[in-house]
C-alpha cells in the first residue's frame, strides 16, 4: 500500500532570480509551434542564446511551454515586457505567459511543500482493492488515530467501484506521520500481491 501526505496546493509565485538571470519560462503556446517560430519571435529582443520547448516523454508532442535564454537581462526583460499576456501566437486561443525562470523555484516548493506537511493532516493512499469502501479503510487507519474522513476515489458519482485510492484526513500531523511510517510500502491489503 502507498501512503503519503497528500499534495499541496500552494502556489509559489517565481521570482525574477539572480540579479544576471536572462532566462525565461514561456507557457501556452499552441502545440504546433516549432522551436525555430519562438527562436524567430524572441530574436525581435535581441540574441537568443537557447530555447528549450519541453516535449511529451512518450509520444514527443509539444506541451506548448519551455525556456528561452536570452544574452542579456535587459534582451529579456524586453521580451518579457512585450510578450506576456500581450502575445496571441497562430492556432492559440490565450495569450502566451512569459516570466522569469526561476532557477531556485523547486527549492522553494519543496520548502514550501515541507512546512505545509509539518501541519498537514491529509494523506493521499493507493493500492487498496477497488471493491473497498470506506469503513474498511477507516478501519485500517483508525488503528494509528483518530480518523476524520475517508475519501475513495470513483471514475464517477455512484460508480460501482473505486479507482483503488483516496485521501483520508488524520486527527493530527503526528498521526498522519504514524500512519505513513505504518503503512507506506510495508502494508499489503488483503487481495492485494504487493505493498
Amino acid at each position: 500500500m502507498e501512503v503519503r501526505y497528500a499534495r499541496s496546493h500552494l502556489y509559489i509565485q517565481a521570482g525574477s532570480g539572480p540579479q544576471d538571470n536572462h532566462q525565461l519560462f514561456f507557457a501556452r503556446a499552441p502545440v504546433v509551434t516549432t522551436e525555430d517560430e519562438l527562436k524567430q519571435l524572441f530574436s525581435e529582443f535581441g540574441e537568443v542564446e537557447s530555447i528549450n520547448l519541453f516535449h511529451e516523454r512518450r509520444t514527443h508532442a509539444s506541451k506548448g511551454c519551455g525556456f528561452v535564454t536570452m544574452a542579456t537581462r535587459e534582451q529579456a526583460v524586453a521580451a518579457m515586457n512585450a510578450l506576456d499576456e500581450k502575445q496571441l501566437l497562430e492556432g492559440s486561443v490565450t495569450q502566451l505567459a512569459v516570466k522569469w525562470a526561476d532557477p531556485e523555484l523547486q527549492i522553494k516548493k519543496k520548502r514550501a511543500v515541507e512546512d505545509s506537511n509539518a501541519e498537514n493532516r491529509m494523506l493521499f493512499f493507493a493500492k487498496v482493492l477497488r471493491s473497498a469502501n470506506e469503513d474498511e479503510v477507516k478501519q485500517l487507519f483508525t488503528h494509528l488515530g483518530r480518523v476524520v474522513e475517508v475519501n475513495l476515489f470513483r471514475a464517477f458519482q455512484g460508480a460501482p467501484t473505486t479507482k483503488g485510492c483516496g485521501l483520508v484526513t488524520m486527527g493530527s500531523n503526528d498521526e498522519a506521520a504514524a500512519a505513513i511510517e505504518a503503512l507506506d510500502n510495508r502494508h499489503t491489503w488483503e487481495g492485494m500481491e504487493a505493498p
